[in-house]
C-alpha cells in the first residue's frame, strides 16, 4: 500500500514538473549555447526562475546578480583556457614573437581572475610558469 501511495506522489511531482516547463515555456528561455545539454527540457527547467523559490526582491535580485557572475566567470575561464591553447599553437609553430605576445595575454588574463579569486593564485602562478617555461624551450 505504502508502495502505490509513494507511486502515485511521483507521478504527481512529474506532472508538475512539466505543467510548470509547459506554463513557463518560450523560445527565448532556451538555450542553444554549445554548452547545452542538448535536451531541451532539462536546458529550460536549468533556466526556469520558477523553481528558484525566491519569496522576497532581494533574494530575487541575487538570484539575477548570480546569473550575471556566472556569465562572467564563465567567460573569464573560457577565455584562459582560449589563451592556453593560443600559447601552445604559437609556441609549436615556432613563431617567437607571437609565442612571446600570447604568453603576455595569457598572463595579464591569468593575473585578473586570480585577482578576483575567479581562480587560485598558486594556479594562476602555475599556468604562467608552465607558459613561460614552453616559450624558453621554444626559444631555446
Amino acid at each position: 500500500m505504502a508502495e502505490k501511495y509513494r507511486g502515485i506522489l511521483q507521478d504527481e511531482l512529474i506532472f508538475f514538473i512539466f505543467l510548470a516547463f509547459f506554463l513557463t515555456w518560450s523560445v527565448e528561455t532556451v538555450d542553444f549555447s554549445p554548452r547545452a545539454s542538448g535536451n531541451v527540457v532539462l536546458d529550460h527547467l536549468h533556466h526556469c526562475h520558477f523553481f528558484t523559490m525566491a519569496h522576497t526582491k532581494s533574494a530575487q535580485k541575487r538570484i539575477r546578480q548570480t546569473e550575471v557572475r556566472t556569465e562572467r566567470n564563465r567567460a573569464a575561464k573560457s577565455r584562459i583556457r582560449t589563451l592556453r591553447k593560443k600559447v601552445a599553437e604559437a609556441v609549436t609553430s615556432g613563431d617567437k614573437a607571437a609565442a612571446s605576445t600570447a604568453v603576455s595575454a595569457l598572463a595579464s588574463a591569468v593575473d585578473k581572475a586570480a585577482k578576483t579569486n575567479l581562480i587560485h593564485s598558486n594556479k594562476a602562478a602555475n599556468i604562467k610558469s608552465k607558459a613561460a617555461k614552453a616559450l624558453a624551450a621554444a626559444g631555446a
